[in-house]
């Protein structure tokens, strides 16, 4: 039986919540179209209130044995935009590592950095778990710098925005409670 797809906006980054959640027949096509088609996938999570919203690629792995890529705590579109620009950067061969920083995607600068291995058995890749099934690809966290320039590791970053966006670069057990410990607790 071939399952038919209404006709979407290929980059829309809020694909989960449009097909009933990650685990729908219809969304797990859509995103296994986009990788046969474009090389990845990328699924938008409009957060709940307390966790901000996030989005991260699926098929940079197996397309290019490339991390795929995530990124935490802006508007879907935005999160969209500066995810498919990576994903396009990692498709020219242009690889990110952690440690590059990168300032010319959007208004601030972008840091890589390692996702520990202790987040990728929470749901905070949910529908990534799902495509791959038992194998957990290695994942990079796009980290965005306050309006001054200062990254969330950093001591003059903006207080307001701590909870924005998690640091995943870190053990579970030693990132600071709040909405991203809470949201991995309840998966």
């Amino acid at each position: 039986m071939k399952l038919k797809l209404s006709k979407r906006r290929r980059d829309c980054p809020d694909r989960a919540s449009e097909a009933g959640g990650p685990s729908a027949p219809s969304y797990m096509q859509w995103i296994l179209s986009q990788v046969s088609s474009v090389g990845w996938a990328i699924p938008g999570v409009p957060g709940d209130g307390a966790a901000a919203p996030w989005a991260y690629s699926i098929g940079l792995w197996a397309s290019y044995g490339h991390p795929d890529i995530a990124v935490f705590g802006r508007s879907l579109g935005q999160l969209a935009v500066i995810s498919k620009t990576l994903c396009q950067r990692v498709a020219e061969e242009d690889a990110l590592s952690p440690g590059d920083e990168i300032d010319d995607v959007c208004p601030s600068r972008l840091a890589i950095r390692d996702v520990h291995e202790s987040w990728r058995t929470t749901p905070l890749f949910q529908a990534s778990d799902q495509f791959h099934g038992y194998i957990r690809p290695p994942m990079l966290q796009v980290a965005w710098a306050d309006r001054d320039g200062h990254f969330p590791w950093e001591q003059r970053f903006e207080p307001a925005l701590a909870d924005a966006q998690p640091m995943l670069w870190l053990h579970i057990d030693d990132h600071p409670p709040g909405p991203w410990t809470r949201l991995t607790a309840l998966g």
